[in-house]
């Protein structure tokens, strides 16, 4: 095993860098003096140090943030469009609302015939996602026309939001 000499060296530094420090009556500085600055030196160099790395870190991390941020962003838009492409597809409704059909149609005519017609919209808008009859097709029809002929004559119900739908 070859010697290191690193401690010495260190310390050959270490005493080289307060040379300089003047002990308070001016006299020679001791080595006591030395050693004292030089700690302060290396403890001042250590602070900035640390600031400087913590810095960094700081950075570092705003940018992995930013980066997960925007992947996040990209696999919820990708999965809402394999969502709708499979909705799309298929039919199936993959959203919470399990209601049928028949039953959202029933949903969209009492809240129509309430008077709540955003409601209605609403529920009407959930039939994009099923493969309606004819039968149905032309019930929605018939709704969103009801709707339509409400907000253009400007019904109190599409103008002012009532109590209980009436």
């Amino acid at each position: 095993m070859k010697p290191t000499y690193f401690p010495g060296l260190l310390l050959g530094i270490v005493l080289l860098s307060a040379t300089a420090v003047r002990a308070d009556d001016g006299s020679a500085p001791t080595v006591g003096d030395n050693l004292r600055s030089a700690g302060t030196n290396i403890s001042a160099a250590a602070v900035k140090i640390g600031t400087e790395i913590k810095a960094g870190a700081v950075t570092a991390a705003m940018e992995v943030k930013t980066g997960a941020v925007w992947v996040a962003g990209q696999v919820k838009t990708g999965a809402v469009k394999v969502a709708t492409d499979v909705q799309d597809s298929t039919g199936i409704p993959l959203i919470k609302d399990r209601r049928t059909a028949p039953e959202l149609l029933a949903d969209a005519k009492k809240a129509t015939d309430a008077h709540k017609y955003r409601e209605a919209l609403d529920t009407l808008d959930r039939l994009r996602h099923f493969k309606l009859t004819d039968e149905q097709q032309k019930e929605a029809d018939q709704l969103k026309a009801q709707i339509h002929k409400a907000f253009v004559e400007g019904t109190p119900a599409t103008t002012k939001p009532t109590e209980g739908g009436k």
